[in-house]
């Protein structure tokens, strides 16, 4: 159980590195007003469906443990 909460605890942080990393990137790059924010729309949309899919994975696997 320890060992599934310290991976969880790694897992969350990468994914919000990578969603920080993706946000000063394209905060930080040239590009016009319009184009910034379409692709903050697209990387929050993206971020919010690989949020979704980890949520998915961790409820079937605490289920799959509950029931073992």
């Amino acid at each position: 159980m320890i060992k599934t909460r310290n991976f969880m605890n790694k897992i969350f942080s990468f994914i919000i590195g990578v969603a920080a990393g993706t946000a000063l990137g394209i905060l930080l790059a040239p590009a016009s007003g319009r184009d910034t924010r379409k692709k903050i729309i697209e990387e929050a949309d993206k971020l919010i469906e690989d949020a979704l899919e980890y949520k998915r994975k961790m409820i079937n696997k605490a289920v799959e443990e509950t029931v073992a």
